[in-house]
């Protein structure tokens, strides 16, 4: 048994709405940092308890659906996966809990310094996570498309592995790994995929700062839309949540999951 651990990622991808790219995300993630990472290939809510019980974690990762429906009945909760598959939620409020004082209070000498909730609409869980006590969270404002979320949390924690760079700054570098990905359009000419603009407008530019004013270590927003002959993914900094959107199918690249 290790005396701390560096990262621990939960994998959740449940059978009612797989991802394509949630684990090898995670390993992508692992081959970035420095020290011992753990990856969870499937976990549930007594389980993360558990774990960071067991041994004294400095950042954790949820890669997976975080727009099911709260059970409380009001907003939205990770989806966490029981053995077989299946999906497991719990109330939003509990997991900010159970978060907060690992956050709040040293175990060990080590603290949660950092929640990562790299899924759909996970602004109400990160406020909540950041107010019961983590200083850092990385959250989502809209649905993500899976592959525009896997590069994300590569860069950023590819980013946090160098001498010298601090969360804002990896949280900046992985905005910019998204702006400079491009597409080919039909007319054959290289165009950047995704912008940073508003959810509500189709391809309009927003020329205003990445990072947002306060404390908060808030992530950009990639939403999937519909463009001719091709998908545009629209970025934003998160201010609010959106509404939950419609179920969908069965391995949909949407990190969403059905109500």
């Amino acid at each position: 048994p290790t005396d701390q651990r560096e990262l621990l990622i939960f994998v959740c991808s449940p059978d009612v709405s797989p991802l394509a790219n949630a684990l090898p995300e995670a390993q992508d993630v692992k081959a970035t940092c420095k020290g011992v990472v753990e990856i969870k290939n499937g976990g549930t809510a007594q389980e993360l308890r558990q774990q960071l019980l067991a041994v004294p974690t400095r950042r954790f990762l949820f890669t997976g659906h975080a727009d099911a429906s709260d059970p409380s009945g009001a907003g939205h909760t990770l989806g966490f996966t029981k053995p077989g598959g299946g999906l497991e939620l719990v109330k939003r409020a509990d997991i900010a809990g159970v978060l907060g004082r690992h956050g709040a209070t040293a175990l060990s000498g080590v603290r949660l310094e950092l929640f990562f909730a790299n899924g759909c609409c996970s602004e109400e869980l990160g406020r909540a996570a950041f107010a019961a006590g983590v200083p850092t969270v990385v959250c989502w404002r809209t649905v993500a498309w899976d592959p525009a979320a896997r590069l994300f949390a590569k860069t950023f924690f590819e980013a946090i592995a160098k001498d010298g760079y601090d969360y804002r700054r990896a949280f900046e570098e992985a905005v910019s790994a998204l702006r400079l990905v491009t597409h080919v359009k039909p007319a054959g000419a290289d165009e950047p995929a995704y912008q940073l603009c508003s959810p509500d407008e189709s391809q309009g530019i927003h020329n205003g700062p990445a990072w947002p004013q306060g404390r908060w270590c808030r992530a950009s927003t990639a939403r999937l839309a519909p463009a001719p002959a091709e998908h545009l993914a629209r970025l934003q900094p998160v201010c609010s949540a959106r509404a939950w959107p419609p179920p969908l199918p069965r391995g949909c690249h949407h990190r969403a999951s059905p109500c």
